[in-house]
Formats: structure tokens, sequence, C-alpha cells
């Protein structure tokens, strides 16, 4: 007669921390999307490029909790605006990205805008694929060593975008 054999059970996760030891945002904004809305919200209003940089490089960045998801949301939405668009630094051409991913695919078919601070490399934008395809992509690191490093590791993820072939 067959014997049955006890399947152990599963080890419960951690119960999670109590809200309080979770670390907030000062001044944390509003809105689901974040800073990136804000953003969106003063360039479709006709900010100014100080104003727009002002609130890109405000001091609470560092501790924006906004998603890479949220930030291709709002790219996805932007990305009939031609102004905007071709405001983004061009890959190997323009801007901080004008050294980045030389002698490959990604070079002007990616652009995008970078984001550094000590300890956080960003990268969000747009490639044009293989395939045809526009896609939008963010890159968002934080709590680094070495950002420029991350950033070179960055321009390569866009290289395999401008890959793809769908």
């Amino acid at each position: 007669m067959p014997t049955a054999t006890a399947t152990p059970r599963p080890t419960p996760a951690p119960a999670p921390p109590p809200a309080a030891s979770i670390p907030t945002a000062p001044a944390a904004p509003a809105t689901p999307n974040g800073r990136y809305l804000e953003i969106l919200d003063l360039f479709r209003s006709g900010a100014t490029e100080e104003a727009l940089l002002s609130k890109i490089h405000s001091e609470n960045a560092r501790y924006d909790l906004t998603t890479p998801a949220q930030v291709v949301t709002v790219l996805k939405a932007m990305a009939t605006d031609s102004p905007f668009v071709n405001s983004l630094a061009l890959m190997g051409e323009s801007g901080t990205l004008q050294n980045e991913a030389l002698g490959t695919v990604a070079v002007g078919d990616c652009r995008g805008k970078t984001g550094t601070l000590n300890d956080v490399a960003n990268l969000a934008g747009y490639c044009t694929a293989q395939d045809g395809h526009a896609l939008a992509f963010a890159f968002l690191a934080n709590g680094l060593g070495d950002p420029d490093y991350v950033h070179e590791v960055e321009a390569s993820m866009t290289v395999a975008l401008a890959k793809y072939n769908g």
C-alpha cells in the first residue's frame, strides 16, 4: 500500500515594515506619476526652458518615487508632440548623448534625456527599432556608486532596443 508523504509548507513571507519605517519623499507630488506629470503640465503650458530645468533638477528629484512605467506612460502621451520629441538629444550626435553608443545602430535612431546625481543615473526617451516600431523607454537607477558607468550600461541598452526586430 502506498504511503503518503507530507509536502513541506512554504515559509511565509515576512510582514512588511510598519508604515512609519518606510522612507517618504519630502514634499512628494500629489499626482500618481510624480514630477513627470508636473513637468509635462509645465511643458504644455508653455513654460520657459529655465522653469522646466528648474523643476527637472529640483532638490526633491533624488526622493522621487516615479517608476519607469510611469515615465513611459508620459513619453507615450508626448510621442506626437514634435517640439518635445525634437528637444531630446540624439544618441551619438547631440547633447548629453553625443558620445554615447558611437558606431552602433542606436546612433541617430534613439533620442532621450539623461538625469544624473551623485548616486542616480537615468535615461529616458525613444528608439526607432529595426522593424520600424517607435519604442518609448525609461531606465532609472538609484543608489549607485558610479553613475557614469551606469550611463554607459543604459546607452548599451538603447542599442538593444534599436536592434529589436519584433
